[in-house]
Formats: structure tokens, C-alpha cells, sequence
């Protein structure tokens, strides 16, 4: 919405004054000047020159993504050892593989080391290319009905 100020002048005579001019011997002569002063009225008024709509669009573009995917598997592998130990050994870490011991108990009362199982993590990575859909919004606005402002009016538009 614009507003609109117009500014109006106008003249307003105040009454004439009466001022001594030249003395003659006979007495005094009297001549009226008349007094002019401006004077300024500012008078507002709002009125609508048009509307605006505003509206929201929401649009989509495809982008390419591409991107080091890393998947992990876990290779298990039983290796038979078949001896006697003389206590439970412990989980153990040997460079990428973890080794479990499996034990089992045989009527001898001693340990027998019956195998173990390594798990080793292998990670590989592939690359994944895929094209993914990204929405975005933007802004349209149109001026609708404009009015036409008056030819003296002082056009003090607030714009965006």
C-alpha cells in the first residue's frame, strides 16, 4: 500500500495597517498597506493504490550426490587347536581379529584347547552415486489494481 501526502499552500489576508507615511503641515496623512502572510496547511490522507498478492511456491530440482560409502562384514573362521591348557585363556586381540577360545571340559579334569573362532572386520569402500529430488521455495508478488494519485500530491511511496 503507497501513501500519499499532499501538501496545500493557501494565502491569508490579515487585515490592513494603517502606516504614517509623509507629514504635511496640515496634519498627517494615512495610507493602508495591506499585509500579506502565508500560511501552510498539511493535511494527511491515506487512501489504497493498490493491492498486492503474495504467494509461495515450492519447487524441486534433482542433484547428484556422490559419496564414499563404507560397509563393514565380519569374517568368521574356526580353527581347530586340540590341546590341553592349564587355565581358561582370554579373549584376545591380534592385529584386526579378535580370537575367542572355545574350551571344553573332558573327564580328565584338564582343559582341552578344542578350537578357536577369529573373527576378523573387513571394511571396503565402493562408491555410491545416487540422484536425490531437493524442494525449495521462492516468492512471487503482483501488484493488483493499481489508483491513480491526484496530479498535486507529493508521492511518498514506501516501497519494499
Amino acid at each position: 500500500m503507497r501513501l500519499r501526502f499532499a501538501l496545500h499552500a493557501g494565502i491569508k489576508r490579515i487585515p490592513a495597517v494603517r502606516a504614517m507615511s509623509d507629514l504635511s503641515d496640515e496634519g498627517t496623512a494615512d495610507e493602508v498597506l495591506p499585509l500579506h502572510a502565508e500560511r501552510l496547511e498539511v493535511r494527511r490522507q491515506v487512501r489504497q493504490t493498490g493491492e498486492v498478492r503474495v504467494a509461495v511456491r515450492t519447487r524441486s530440482r534433482d542433484e547428484q550426490v556422490d559419496e564414499q560409502l563404507v560397509r563393514r562384514e565380519a569374517r568368521v573362521e574356526h580353527v581347530a587347536v586340540e590341546r590341553f591348557v592349564d587355565e581358561m585363556p582370554e579373549v584376545r586381540e591380534e592385529g584386526g581379529t579378535t580370537i575367542i577360545p572355545v574350551v571344553e571340559e573332558i573327564l580328565v579334569r584338564r582343559l582341552f584347547l578344542k578350537e578357536e573362532v577369529r573373527i576378523t572386520r573387513i571394511d571396503t569402500t565402493h562408491a555410491h552415486r545416487e540422484t536425490v529430488t531437493l524442494r525449495y521455495q521462492d516468492v512471487v508478488v503482483s501488484r493488483t489494481g493499481t489508483a491513480e494519485a491526484p496530479a498535486d500530491a507529493v508521492d511518498n511511496t514506501l516501497s519494499p
